[in-house]
């Protein structure tokens, strides 16, 4: 290394600029990205192929599981924590789905 490198670096270390999160996937995380992040998408599938289609080509998606959506399901009804305990203000009251 130039003599004038190791002046300007002086006694800098190596630093990772990726750091795993520490907080585990909860339902709030789940939320934001469902209907914050991905809402418009959902939003616009569910408009041209209906609830029913779209529920269909969900559950006939060829994608593979994310553990942490397994691990967070399994998580909330060993809680039981299931669409009942779901704050109003955070469900559809009428959906006939649940």
């Amino acid at each position: 290394m130039k003599a004038y490198w190791a002046d300007f670096l002086g006694d800098a270390v190596r630093i990772s600029l990726y750091e795993k999160p520490g907080m585990e996937y909860n339902i709030d995380h789940l939320e934001n990205y469902v209907f914050r992040q991905a809402g418009n998408a959902i939003d616009a599938a569910l408009q041209i192929f209906g609830i029913r289609c779209f529920l269909d080509k969900l559950k006939d998606r060829h994608t593979i599981p994310n553990p942490k959506y397994k691990q967070l399901v399994d998580k909330l009804f060993h809680l039981g924590q299931q669409f009942e305990d779901v704050p109003a203000d955070r469900r559809f009251a009428d959906d006939p789905f649940f």
